[in-house]
């Protein structure tokens, strides 16, 4: 199916939302929209299709394990990994809902066009400057644009061009992509892949992203490693190595992508909202997401102002992880 006709779809109430628990199910239905309980829900039958609202570990799992049989049409909007108070997942939709798809997706084939045409390019935000050197084989989120039957999508995947760095352990380590400058942001959202690091970091991310609303937020990258890093006219990298720096890869660049999203509305960034994370920007990750959160420092505005142009760069290796 292709995804601008899953999400004009989604957008004209024809496709339900699959809630897991009351609260998502009630914000759903003051959209307008038909609701299913997730175990109502059968993802067996190919002609199925729904947009999931996940607000509990729990159905992550379970979703997990209906990788084998699933063969409807789906994407999910992860509010568990993230926040799922009630405030946030009424924004989460209200943000979705705002999303002019068609244009989004355009977007996004051009900023991949962008980061795939060159082995290096130049990121502008608030007067300062980012270069990202790419490597001859790089990893890169999916860049389709047709969403296949039995595949669990993000919707967050359709609004950005991401290109990865991953890692299954130390040794196996090759990186896409090598920053280097000055990034400053706006703010930061953060998933968590399990609620135990969500209780154990949790509550100094938060007050990270309220130190955000103060402004002057800045990373430092040398060769991928953020050395410094300002939050609010405050340099809290000491904070960030105590609490990171040990940890796998901890304070390396692991994602660098373009928000794709022209939001009509200003971002909310005291919200932790995956639907943040794709606006018209610039974002960089760190954290793996395993031993601790993985999260993003987003540039909304942030443009490409520079590519260093080659005309063999057409042969580098693509791989997609998706």
């Amino acid at each position: 199916m292709d995804a601008t006709y899953y999400f004009e779809e989604f957008t004209a109430r024809r496709i339900p939302i699959v809630t897991d628990t009351a609260i998502g199910s009630e914000i759903a239905k003051k959209y307008g929209f038909k609701t299913l309980r997730f175990e109502d829900f059968d993802f067996s039958v190919p002609q199925n299709t729904a947009l999931l609202l996940i607000t509990t570990y729990e159905t992550h799992t379970k979703l997990r394990d209906l990788w084998e049989i699933g063969k409807a049409t789906v994407a999910h909007l992860a509010m568990a990994k993230f926040d799922c108070s009630p405030e946030t997942i009424d924004y989460g939709l209200s943000k979705l809902l705002s999303v002019r798809f068609a244009d989004t997706l355009k977007t996004r084939s051009n900023a991949y066009a962008d980061m795939l045409s060159a082995p290096r390019i130049e990121f502008e935000s608030k007067g300062e400057r980012i270069a990202c050197q790419f490597s001859e084989e790089i990893l890169m989120a999916n860049n389709s644009d047709v969403m296949e039957a039995g595949w669990f999508y993000s919707v967050a995947e359709f609004f950005e061009a991401s290109i990865v760095n991953l890692v299954k352990k130390e040794s196996d380590f090759v990186s896409s992509f090598i920053l280097d400058g000055v990034f400053p942001f706006d703010g930061i959202i953060f998933l968590c892949n399990n609620a135990e690091l969500k209780e154990k970091f949790g509550a100094s991310l938060h007050r990270f992203m309220e130190r955000c609303s103060m402004g002057d937020n800045r990373l430092v990258f040398n060769k991928s490693i953020a050395e410094t890093i300002i939050i609010g006219g405050v340099d809290v990298t000491d904070e960030f190595s105590r609490l990171f720096g040990k940890l796998e890869r901890g304070l390396s660049a692991m994602e660098i992508a373009i928000g794709c999203v022209d939001y009509a509305d200003p971002v909310d960034w005291s919200k932790n909202s995956l639907l943040n994370e794709g606006t018209d920007g610039v974002h960089i990750g760190i954290g793996m997401g395993l031993q601790m959160p993985h999260i993003d420092f987003i540039s909304s505005k942030a443009k490409v102002i520079g590519k260093a142009l080659n005309l063999e760069s057409e042969e580098r290796a693509q791989v997609s992880v998706a």
